[in-house]
């Protein structure tokens, strides 16, 4: 499979994944559950539904516990890092959310595929 194949089918996965995260995060607000709650159980959700669409379409990989293990390691990784940014370009750069949490995402983004592809999936 191509690495531009690769992208596309990650992207969709990652706007899949971000979709179930909102949806989840929603409902769990609407029911009164703290912010802090809803927004870690809407991101577990969010990561199980990325390394399923991944491993399956996009890098066609058998579940390995492993692999899962590398896999939930490196989401946290990739959490941290889109925090630290977001709130360093927050700072830095504007307070308008939409600019730095925008350089945060492509950052970050760029970085999960790289180690999803290669330490990962590999």
């Amino acid at each position: 499979m191509t690495y531009l194949k690769q992208i596309y089918l990650f992207c969709l996965g990652g706007i899949l994944n971000n979709a179930i995260n909102f949806l989840v995060i929603r409902f769990l607000f609407s029911i009164g559950v703290s912010n802090f709650v809803a927004a870690s159980l809407g991101f577990f959700a969010g990561a199980c539904i990325s390394y399923t669409f991944n491993s399956i379409f996009t890098f066609k990989k058998n579940y390995n516990p492993h692999q899962a293990l590398r896999f939930a390691l490196s989401q946290l990784i990739i959490l941290l890092l889109f925090s630290s940014l977001f709130s360093l370009f927050s700072v830095r750069l504007s307070s308008n959310i939409l600019v730095p949490w925008s350089l945060s995402l492509i950052i970050t983004t760029a970085a999960n595929f790289v180690v999803l592809k290669f330490i990962v999936f590999y």
